[in-house]
């Protein structure tokens, strides 16, 4: 229910991507004055009749800080703030002293940012405390690469230590997977240009639908208020990418499980613990936390009635936020990330894999999708305009490549 006075404290949402849009309309759609802030003018949550102000800028590091002040010295009061991407946690957290007159925001202390971000600091400290983790290893130098060659088991997964700007920026995959010590060499070949460090890590087996999320809100004193466990049902790509679909579900011992990890490690704010179920032990594996802003499927629980970016903003606006608790999941309600589910029909119809029956059966039931929304349907037409710009450069570049090789034929 929209509280009249929340209204009164405005949002800043970095940057507006899919991620941004969620939290645009989650607290656009309850009356309140959000500012978005972006490099590409032509992200979702840039079209949105949500997002009130537009500001272009960098979106990490020194530029990023520098237009948060002057966003925030411009609004006259003090506005919650919403970073979306790791980059943008990294950023606000090492200038949070900077910021603090101008906003409010929750994050955990800068080590508990630092524990989390990186991968490689997340899986000393998990793995120290007993909790379960893929073996991981760090690849920094050649000795390293070398001795992760000849110890792990194939296949293996590859990821950047922390996903920056710049990774983004190259168009990288999320991760790689490996499948021999050559392919291993190959894919770390291409993190120093990126100027990432490679994590290593074991390949826990099965399918899509065997990864699991525990999305959680702890409040500024560092007391749970709300978690919700999710499934993926599809990825982009398969295996080892971004959620394509995504439903809620019922795992205690997940909710249990990540809240006692959050909450010794001395957490605030939103977060969430991916999950995979090993199908060789039936053992939980921690795969990877997000800290100090929501996930791309965050959407999934607004299906059950639990908006996270709006329980953040009620706590950074002084109103007391009480414990939440959501009645057992309905399985029929699903989170629809459209260029995924997309890319995934594009491979199944390449493959001769493409089941009608199977792709309806998986896609009935109650839908929230990522971009579309009927009453938002800017980022959506943005996003199909930007399409057929892209599928119309694409042709014209195909047609004038093959004159130029009946030309050079004819000659």
């Amino acid at each position: 229910m929209f509280v009249p006075e929340l209204g009164r404290l405005p949002a800043v949402v970095v940057p507006l991507h899919e991620t941004g849009l969620e939290v645009v309309r989650a607290l656009g759609r309850r009356g309140v004055y959000v500012v978005g802030v972006d490099t590409v003018p032509g992200r979702p949550g840039a079209h949105s009749r949500y997002c009130r102000r537009l500001v272009r800028s960098e979106v990490e590091g020194a530029g990023l800080v520098t237009t948060l002040l002057q966003v925030g010295q411009s609004l006259g009061t003090k506005a919650a703030l919403f970073p979306c991407g790791d980059p943008q946690v990294l950023a606000i957290s090492e200038h949070r002293e900077v910021l603090a007159p101008d906003y409010r925001f929750n994050l955990p202390e800068p080590r508990v940012v630092d524990t989390l971000m990186f991968k490689d600091r997340f899986a000393a400290y998990a793995g120290s405390r007993g909790y379960p983790i893929p073996q991981t290893l760090v690849v920094q130098d050649q000795r390293s690469l070398d001795q992760a060659a000849s110890v792990l088991r194939y296949p293996c997964i590859v990821k950047p230590a922390v996903r920056s700007v710049r990774w983004e920026a190259e168009r990288l995959p999320k991760n790689f997977v490996v499948d021999s010590p050559e392919a291993l060499r190959t894919a770390c070949g291409q993190f120093p240009a990126a100027g990432a460090t490679a994590i290593v890590q074991e390949w826990i087996p099965g399918s899509d639908e065997d990864v699991y999320f525990c999305l959680a809100y702890f409040d500024r004193s560092g007391h749970p208020v709300a978690s919700f466990v999710g499934r993926k049902l599809r990825q982009w790509p398969p295996q080892r990418g971004c959620t394509a679909i995504a439903t809620g579900c019922v795992k205690a011992e997940l909710e249990r499980l990540t809240i006692r990890f959050f909450s010794e490690v001395g957490f605030r704010g939103l977060g969430s613990m991916e999950y995979r179920l090993d199908p060789r032990n039936g053992r939980w594996v921690m795969i990877e936390p997000t800290v100090g802003r929501i996930d791309l499927q965050s959407g999934v629980s607004e299906l059950y009635g639990l908006s996270l970016p709006w329980l953040a903003y009620a706590d950074l606006a002084g109103v007391r936020v009480a414990p939440q608790s959501l009645p057992e999941a309905n399985h029929q309600a699903k989170w629809v990330h459209e260029e995924g589910v997309v890319r995934l029909w594009i491979t199944d119809l390449r493959g001769g894999k493409f089941r009608f029956n199977g792709w309806r059966r998986l896609l009935q039931g109650r839908r929230r999708y990522a971009v579309f929304a009927w009453d938002d349907r800017g980022p959506s037409l943005a996003l199909l305009w930007d399409g057929v710009r892209r599928a119309c450069g694409a042709a014209k570049h195909s047609f004038v490549r093959l004159f130029r090789n009946r030309g050079k034929d004819a000659a």
